[in-house]
């Protein structure tokens, strides 16, 4: 009880020192009784998202052993909300991997980082729910001590949607790097039912790690889509439009062909926005796996 105590004290401290405005978020990483802790505070329009947050994370507790002790505690003060995790010791993937480097990751390397991702996201598509917000920066080596080798799970659960409850949060979907190469609004879709929504966001969960694992495959493609991509962030090269399956060969490689799969859902979404509504897209996540 003091050890809990002393964390909702702090947190209220950082909560009054809390300096952001309504729409944004800041992380701190306090020391209480010479433990760290990972602390996240949000200003009133963001509150959703950490209550959000807090929700998924008690659920994937009951399906994960990592997430077990993962969540310490929530706080709300001033219109303000707080979560407090367990810190935890690593480096996300863009960090690790991308980042000031400009040469490709090894092909076994990023079959073997995509396998256990797949597997990962797996199980929280097989218990309702997605992740929603999937990038190199929301993959994280985990390291349990010093010498241990480290392991893959996915942080940042503010997108989570549960599909097992009636309503969830649906974010708009903005293009950006980790996206689709046009732009598709999410407030403009309409979903047939709730199904229809579900196959939509596991679509999003799996392109995303996928495109992400691309990335590290081709970072040429990366930077050179990043140098040409237009306002809109849309892919152009050279003037003409492009798409990831544009630079994927299926009869190459094992993780190729994997690729080609996934980016060959991308024509049944394109417009989307524009028809008010997106098709069922029926990706089959253990193909993937068995392809690879």
């Amino acid at each position: 009880m003091e050890e809990k105590n002393k964390i909702k004290e702090k947190v209220n401290s950082l909560i009054d020192s809390f300096n952001k405005n309504d729409d944004q978020t800041d992380v701190f990483f306090p020391k209480i009784d010479g433990k760290k802790y990972f602390v996240k505070i949000a200003g009133k329009n963001r509150s959703k998202y950490i209550k959000n947050e807090v929700n998924a994370l008690k659920k994937l507790k009951k399906i994960d052993s990592f997430y077990k002790n993962y969540l310490i505690t929530s706080l709300s003060k001033n219109n303000k909300n707080a979560i407090v995790l367990k810190y935890i010791h690593g480096s996300n993937v863009f960090d690790s991997l991308f980042e000031g480097s400009e040469k490709n990751i090894k092909t076994d390397n990023v079959v073997d980082l995509y396998k256990k991702l797949l597997k990962k996201i797996k199980m929280f598509h097989d218990n309702n729910l997605t992740h929603g917000d999937i990038k190199l920066q929301n993959m994280f080596f985990c390291f349990d001590d010093k010498n241990g080798d480290p392991h893959i799970q996915f942080i940042d659960m503010e997108s989570v949607n549960d599909f097992s409850q009636s309503e969830g949060i649906y974010n708009n979907i903005i293009s950006r790097k980790y996206d689709f190469p046009f732009k598709i609004k999410r407030s403009n879709i309409i979903f047939k039912d709730k199904n229809n929504a579900f196959l939509f966001y596991k679509y999003l969960d799996i392109y995303s790690i996928t495109i992400s694992m691309f990335y590290l495959y081709r970072k040429d493609v990366y930077n050179l889509i990043s140098k040409n991509k237009d306002k809109d962030k849309l892919w152009y090269v050279d003037g003409d439009s492009k798409s990831p399956i544009d630079f994927v060969n299926k009869t190459k490689n094992r993780l190729e062909r994997a690729f080609h799969y996934v980016f060959s859902f991308l024509p049944l979404l394109k417009n989307s926005d524009k028809k008010q509504e997106v098709p069922d897209i029926n990706i089959d996540i253990n193909r993937i796996l068995k392809i690879v």
